[in-house]
């Protein structure tokens, strides 16, 4: 039962086509939280973000963060 589904997902074009396009929005989304992250985020202490260099803003001291 199980092969029968599985050899009918992989010769069913719509299917094959949805899960492909699944799997490419699914690789693209990770991208972007992956460069929103490593870009718009910083540790307390940490390097400047790509933003904030661009700003020209200096990060906060950890002790100013805290208290904010």
């Amino acid at each position: 039962m199980l092969l029968m589904a599985w050899s009918y997902l992989w010769t069913d074009l719509p299917t094959r086509i949805g899960l492909i396009g699944a799997a490419v929005f699914g690789l693209w989304a990770v991208g972007c939280l992956r460069y929103v992250a490593t870009h718009y985020t910083r540790v307390p202490g940490g390097q400047w973000t790509t933003w904030e260099k661009a700003q020209g803003q200096l990060p906060l001291p950890q002790s100013e963060e805290r208290a904010a």
